[in-house]
């Protein structure tokens, strides 16, 4: 009785949540991805400071401000041999300004800091793409032993059925039954073990999307692998073309190149354009004015301007070496990722061209030959186990590959899907 009560039970739980699922229609890793996009706090976080970086880009931001002065000279009679006399009143004006292409390199460092953090903007994206698919990944796995625990359950139902039979009839012990009724229980036990694995992928992906786990859908598990090019040809194309890093050190490595030529653009001078109106009886329409230039004159090279050249100069070699140690780091990540798609896929095609479809034969051949007193329980059930067996390790393997596949898009920096499929 308390068997039938959890076979009741079990069946009235997977009843409730195939009907919650065929209320919703599945959402796509695509659509997914869309909505990490959207609304990860860490890539909003990167996109703001991405933007920053893009409004510290203007030509005369490095100008300095002009200064305006304002004169007022009262000049004692005395002084000047007269009984009175009017103040003098200045106005001038005086903007300093750098040296044009200073002006000019001053604006490209900037823009490629911008780059720069463009670059990490994208990079925090790929990563949060990453842990969208491996979360993926494993509520997939989740779900499919959950299914493959619901159809587990009603093979071990009519090995106990067979069992009863065998047992009412005097053929068989008591202990054929009890073992197939064990079997049940372990089902049952594994249903609330894999259910529980997928709350929490739920709601690890939900956290990724930033809404609740209940407002998450449920997941379309369809694989597909059409425009897939996975020659290590391609693999290390798309990574120098689409790594987020790469991009990031070339801009870093662009910016360096562009300090050094400005640290050698510090010993041009710089201008200062002065203009000044003095006033004359009372007005300054009718008075004098003068214009003057000046310019920075670097007298001391050596001890100022010669180490800052030497400094960027430095900075500018550890810079080529930071972006040839980050390109071979990706390269060799990307060559991992790939060995270790092929070797999953082939893993999957074996389970599903050999291993399932013979464990399944075999089960359904012990079974009939159980029922008809030509077999043994003890290899009907072995067999049983062993499909078990292969069925978790199957939905392992397809894991493994969504988590190999995820492992090489974030390698080379997007899809591996060919651009333009």
């Amino acid at each position: 009785m308390r068997i039938l009560v959890s076979m009741l039970v079990l069946v009235f739980v997977s009843q409730g949540l195939t009907f919650a699922q065929d209320a919703r229609s599945p959402v796509h890793l695509s659509g997914l991805i869309k909505e990490a996009l959207n609304n990860n706090p860490q890539i909003l976080a990167a996109k703001a400071r991405y933007e920053a970086a893009r409004a510290r880009v203007a030509f005369f931001r490095n100008v300095p401000d002009p200064m305006v002065e304002y004169g007022y000279d009262k000049i004692i009679p005395s002084m000047i041999g007269a009984d009175a006399a009017k103040p003098m009143k200045t106005l001038s004006v005086t903007q300093r300004i750098p040296f044009p292409t200073k002006l000019f390199l001053e604006r490209k460092a900037a823009r490629q800091e911008m780059d720069a953090q463009k670059q990490d903007y994208e990079e925090t994206r790929q990563r949060v793409i990453e842990q969208v698919k491996d979360a993926y990944a494993s509520l997939f796995v989740a779900q499919r032993k959950i299914a493959f625990t619901k159809d587990d359950f009603e093979l071990a139902g009519q090995m106990a059925k067979a069992a009863e039979v065998r047992y009412s009839a005097n053929r068989d012990s008591q202990i054929d039954l009890l073992r197939a009724q064990a079997e049940q229980e372990k089902i049952m036990v594994q249903q609330k073990e894999f259910e529980q694995d997928r709350v929490i992928a739920v709601s690890l992906l939900a956290s990724l999307l930033n809404k609740a786990p209940q407002d998450l859908g449920d997941i379309d598990t369809h694989e597909n692998a059409k425009g897939e090019d996975l020659s290590e040809e391609n693999v290390i194309k798309r990574i120098k073309q689409d790594r987020p890093e790469l991009k990031s050190f070339r801009a870093i490595l662009d910016q360096t190149r562009t300090k050094y030529s400005l640290s050698k653009q510090s010993l041009l001078p710089d201008i200062t354009l002065t203009y000044q109106h003095q006033e004359q009886n009372g007005s300054f329409g009718r008075g004098q004015w003068a214009g003057m230039v000046g310019f920075t004159i670097p007298l001391w090279f050596w001890g100022k301007q010669a180490p800052e050249i030497v400094e960027a100069r430095a900075d500018l070699r550890a810079a080529q070496a930071d972006y040839q140690a980050e390109e071979n780091t990706a390269i060799f990540e990307g060559r991992s990722a790939l060995a270790k798609v092929k070797a999953a896929r082939e893993v999957v095609e074996l389970y599903e061209k050999g291993i399932l479809p013979r464990a399944e034969s075999v089960v359904v051949t012990d079974r009939v030959a159980y029922e008809a007193s030509t077999g043994d329980f003890t290899e009907y059930i072995a067999a049983f186990k062993a499909l078990r067996d292969f069925q978790m390790e199957y939905a392992q393997a397809l894991a493994g590959l969504a988590v190999a596949k995820a492992d090489l898009d974030r390698a080379i920096g997007g899809d591996i899907v060919s651009k333009g499929e």
